[in-house]
């Protein structure tokens, strides 16, 4: 009894001191946690931690003021060290904690510094700022969790630094699997060689899946978008975009998932990865890039990835390796069913899946552009086997190229890959005339290549694996499809002369956008046409709207309104510019209306003093009385031009002007009157005495009716004749 009574009091003693050591609720049991609130009690959170505590966040935090009052020189503490490290189970429930800063010099750390037997779930932190001078772990959420942990749904945004190995956003080394953790906008930085950095993790023992990173790194060696080193079982549907990395010493390792992973030889997966960003490395020593990994152990498998964006190592190092998916692999290795629209650009080795294959390269394509030293659509240098693969790039530039291998003493057979037909090869700087070889593929069309056909008769999979739009994109992965959200044109709006053209430019968005296919189309194709690459037409004056659509999204669409200007009338000329006339006479103007095909080429005739003279819309003019008038044809199009001609009309039966008969003779018959002297276009009148018009015309034998005297006029001389 005595020694019940000592361990009753013994409890209640501890249970004392640990309840003054949280100020916080709760009792630290799975029911009952202690319950966070303010920064003190996250602080606290050191004083009362063990295996089978449980911590649960219950609001917000910014920890701002709190660090400024209680810790202004080197920020937070981590909770736990290696001497006593953080044990218990901490949920934050999705909350967020703020305005964290680390200022050290030596030390693990993170929120969490040293965490062993840890559960760590739903935390939250933004705008944090940590920095190491030397040494230490250095983890966004806990720099080092140790055996018997696991991590997962946790997020960071901030700014890490360290000069130390093992730098990760959520953590810095792991002995546990992570799931499910994110980085956003995210500086990872340090100078010089250090080893292992990763957007989620730096070193990692275990296996991490559903997580991403997206931000800056600038790192050293064994540098990945999600994990600087893994020796596990897989590293699966994790995910960078929007990231840039770059080299912070003159040599080092760059993967878009990981550097490098290590399964013990056991195989191991990388699946459903994807990377998209840019890598850029300015080592004057050897320098190795992969999309997703640089090195994997033996048996490894990659498969169902996907990487965008540019990779471009600047140090002039022939030595230097870069794949679009991978940098090299064993003679075990497996790389099926991924693909690749990076741009690499190296002075060694460069490849568009890989940049040295001893394995297997199946069923994997690739779409961006690789120049270098020796360079291959699919790999730099094989001396293992591809097969059922397409180099679908625009471009290859190098020393030593091929469309599908650069060198090769591999497995290799032309009928079993395809190259783009229209792709540029050059070599030495001087364009290729390129053959189908095994280095090269049986080259097939754009076209070809955006057919399921294609692709089944190299026994891939649109059932269980892949998909296409077919006759407008490549193959994809359904899980990495990124749909066209956006499309601009450089031209809103153009106006353009009939017979002229021009090019609309249209620009997708986002950029990694797997399906880049536009179809145009014209609202009026009697006014506009456009053709398949957005070349537009003017045919005749108007307007119409030319339309860009997605052809994998076409609920996305961008217009330019296109108004034809109408072809003015440039010229106007009448065939007369002056007219004498006889009372009672005709004569038809011509109007000659320059250029030819200009849109609206009719005019409009008046007479000045239809008293004088009028004029028909056809130019005819009819003398009425003597005296004179302007004839004025004026175009209709909106010219504004107008061409004139000066008539003078006299009245004959006033008298008989200048007789003669000069070169000219006219003679009777009977009925008929007979000319001769004149040239044939020049106008004949025939009145009777009393002024009546009996003929106007330019013919030289007239007839009349009756036997009468007449008066004849020709060229302004009257003659009177008596006709029997």
């Amino acid at each position: 009894m005595k020694h019940l009574k000592l361990l009753m009091l013994f409890c209640s003693v501890a249970f004392t001191a640990a309840a003054q050591q949280f100020s916080g609720s709760g009792s630290g049991t799975a029911e009952d946690p202690y319950r966070i609130t303010n920064a003190d009690q996250l602080n606290e959170v050191r004083n009362v931690c063990g295996p089978d505590v449980f911590f649960s966040l219950e609001a917000d935090i910014d920890m701002s003021s709190w660090l400024n009052e209680n810790s202004p020189v080197t920020g937070w503490k981590p909770l736990g060290s290696g001497s006593e490290p953080f044990e218990g189970t901490f949920n934050g429930n999705g909350h967020v904690i703020s305005n964290v800063w680390i200022d050290i010099f030596s030390d693990t750390a993170g929120l969490f510094g040293n965490a062993t037997n840890a559960k760590l779930y739903g935390i939250n932190i933004e705008n944090a700022n940590y920095n190491i001078e030397n040494g230490g772990t250095l983890g966004g959420i806990v720099g080092i969790l140790r055996e018997n942990s696991a991590i997962s749904d946790c997020s960071f945004q901030g700014e890490l630094f360290s000069w130390t190995n093992d730098i990760g956003g959520i953590v810095g080394t792991s002995y546990a699997d992570i799931t499910n953790c994110h980085v956003k906008e995210t500086k990872i930085g340090t100078s010089g060689w250090i080893n292992n950095f990763g957007g989620i993790v730096g070193s990692l023992y275990g296996n991490i899946s559903g997580c991403t990173f997206q931000g800056f790194m600038k790192c050293g060696n064994g540098v990945g978008g999600i994990a600087g080193h893994v020796e596990g079982d897989f590293i699966e549907d994790c995910h960078v975009d929007e990231t840039t990395m770059t080299l912070a010493s003159n040599f080092g390792s760059f993967g878009g998932i990981v550097s490098s992973f290590n399964a013990g030889g056991n195989g191991g997966r990388i699946s459903k990865c994807s990377f998209n960003g840019t890598i850029t490395a300015h080592g004057t020593y050897p320098v190795a890039v992969g999309g997703i990994a640089v090195s994997v152990s033996d048996n490894a498998l990659i498969t169902g990835c996907y990487t965008s964006g540019s990779i471009s190592v600047e140090g002039r190092n022939m030595e230097s390796f870069v794949g679009g998916i991978l940098r090299s692999s064993t003679s075990s290795t497996q790389v099926i069913n991924c693909y690749s629209n990076v741009d690499v650009e190296t002075f060694g080795y460069g490849g568009g899946i890989s940049a040295s294959n001893n394995g297997t390269i199946r069923n994997c394509y690739f779409y961006g552009k690789v120049s270098g030293n020796t360079v291959g659509g699919i790999c730099a240098d094989n001396s293992g086997s591809i097969t059922g693969c397409v180099a679908a790039n625009a471009a290859l530039s190098g020393v030593v190229a091929g469309r599908i291998a650069g060198v090769n003493t591999g497995t290799l057979e032309t009928t079993q890959n395809y190259a783009l037909a229209e792709m540029e090869v050059t070599v030495g700087g001087e364009l290729q005339n390129v053959v189908d070889s095994p280095e090269n593929g049986t080259a097939r069309s754009k076209a070809d290549l955006m057919k399921q056909a294609t692709y089944r008769a190299m026994e891939w999979d649109f059932t269980n694996t892949w998909k296409i739009d077919e006759g407008t994109s490549f193959p994809y992965l359904p899980d990495f499809y990124v749909p066209v959200t956006e499309i601009t044109l450089n031209n809103a709006g153009v106006s353009l002369d009939k017979g002229l053209t021009l090019g609309i430019v249209a620009t997708i968005l986002p950029e990694n956008a797997h399906n880049t296919t536009v179809l145009w189309s014209s609202s009026n194709a009697s006014v506009a046409t456009v053709d398949c690459n957005g070349l537009v037409t003017a045919i005749a004056a108007g307007e119409a709207e030319i339309t860009a659509t997605s052809a994998g999204s076409p609920e996305v669409k961008a217009i330019c309104q296109v108004t034809v200007n109408q072809k003015l009338v440039e010229t106007i000329a009448l065939d007369k510019t002056e007219l004498s006339m006889e009372k009672g006479a005709t004569w038809q103007l011509m109007a000659t209306v320059m250029p030819e095909d200009a849109d609206d080429k009719s005019v409009t005739w008046i007479s000045s003093d239809t008293g004088v003279a009028t004029v028909d819309d056809n130019g005819l003019v009819t003398a009425v009385e003597a005296g004179s008038a302007t004839i004025t044809a004026t175009t209709n199009d909106g010219s504004n031009l107008s061409a004139n001609c000066s008539v003078t009309v006299t009245d004959p039966t006033s008298g008989i002007d200048n007789v003669g008969v000069g070169n000219v003779d006219v003679s009777t018959a009977k009925g008929r009157i007979m000319i001769s002297g004149k040239s044939g276009d020049v106008p004949v009148v025939v009145y009777t005495l009393t002024g009546q018009l009996v003929h106007s015309g330019n013919e030289n034998v007239i007839d009349v009716t009756g036997s009468s005297l007449y008066i004849v006029r020709i060229m302004g001389n009257s003659y009177k004749v008596f006709v029997p």
